[in-house]
């Protein structure tokens, strides 16, 4: 199916399509929005300079520069790119490229997301796959990534998180002035860059890379409490949980308002609620594996702990006490064998380092005692 709409104005669209959807501006100077759909029975509908377009099979859209694009789901791929004002998207089930564009709303990416050149900035709530933005700003809220994330903002002026199931690379503007607190594989740590005036969280489950083109860093090792960063992670989570059936009422009010029916917009909640639920799963094991990883540092540092004491109690022994000469007319005397530390004892002393009922230097004290 292919159809010219003639605009007398800026036009607004509001487009739902099942299968690939790419929406791309007109040459310079033209004024209609032109709709080619694979799917012969596609909907087109006009209201003044809005035009909503409703399609079952792989659509290309085009309009001019100026156009406001509204577009509630897709369930293949999108691609959109050249408009100058905000591009909203509802939910995605495959894969997000926008390059060119104003600022941009995105609710739901299933699958890989790429974001290039906006002049506003990004909200972005949930991709399940991995996230590559460059020459797009963030602030004032809380990326989700299931997977890996490279980001490359032009600007860092307002706070801003990012939750990564995979592996984050976060490239600063050079001259940037922020504070970045990174929780990730390594462990816990803050980067300061210039005068650290803007506040910026890192979750990964992954490792976590955060440089700033032209500007070290000064890096500051935060006291690894492992509990403390993952409930952390948890209760961000759960806000995350508590946005779904915000975004959901978003998708009402805006569409079906614009002329989507509304069984259509149920379903495309649906698809933006399944998303996110998988992006959260994605998180939430990496999680469970961060768990992992803290226990068996705890027990690696206590066990590394009780040996240093040992080592440090057989050379005070040794450096620290001479034996008299033996004397002939003493009965002699044989000293039993010294028990050491058994199996059961040491699991116990690292058991209460971790339950931090002792600390690592009370566990020395009390591996020495045993020792002697």
């Amino acid at each position: 199916m292919n159809k010219t709409i003639e605009m007398g104005g800026s036009p607004e669209l509001v487009i739902e399509c099942k299968g690939d959807l790419k929406v791309r501006p007109l040459r310079p100077g033209a004024c209609s929005v032109e709709v080619e759909s694979d799917d012969e029975r596609a909907s087109v509908v006009t209201d003044g300079n809005r035009v909503v377009i409703s399609a079952e099979d792989d659509t290309e859209v085009r309009a001019s520069r100026d156009a406001m694009v509204y577009i509630a789901a897709v369930g293949g791929d999108l691609e959109v790119k050249g408009f100058d004002r905000m591009v909203s998207i509802g939910h995605v089930g495959g894969d997000l490229k926008v390059k060119d564009v104003g600022s941009i709303e995105i609710q739901s990416v299933g699958g890989d997301c790429e974001l290039y050149d906006a002049a506003g900035v990004a909200a972005v709530r949930a991709v399940g796959g991995d996230l590559q933005a460059e020459g797009v700003g963030f602030a004032g809220q809380a990326v989700n990534v299931g997977g890996d994330a490279t980001l490359r903002p032009f600007a860092v002026e307002d706070a801003f998180t990012v939750n990564v199931g995979g592996d984050l690379s976060l490239a600063l503007p050079a001259g940037a002035s922020a504070m970045v607190h990174i929780t990730d594989a390594r462990g816990i740590r803050r980067l300061k860059f210039g005068a650290g005036e803007t506040f910026i969280r890192v979750n990964a489950g992954g490792e976590a890379l955060v440089i700033s083109d032209g500007e070290a860093s000064n890096e500051a090792t935060v006291p690894t409490d492992w509990d403390d960063a993952i409930s952390d992670i948890e209760r961000e989570m759960g806000q995350l949980q508590r946005h779904i059936e915000h975004i959901a009422r978003e998708f009402g009010e805006r569409f079906v308002g614009a002329g989507v029916p509304a069984w259509k917009v149920e379903r495309a909640q649906q698809q933006a609620e399944a998303a996110i639920r998988k992006m959260e799963a994605k998180l939430q094991h990496r999680l469970r594996q961060m768990g992992v990883r803290a226990r068996k540092e705890a027990e690696r540092a206590a066990s590394r702990a009780a040996r240093s004491a040992a080592r440090s109690a057989r050379r005070g022994a040794v450096s620290g006490w001479i034996a008299p000469s033996p004397d002939p007319s003493a009965v002699p005397f044989e000293a039993p064998p010294k028990a050491g530390v058994s199996d059961e004892e040491r699991i116990a002393i690292l058991r209460m380092v971790q339950e931090k009922k002792i600390t690592a230097e009370q566990a020395e004290q009390l591996l020495a005692a045993l020792e002697v």
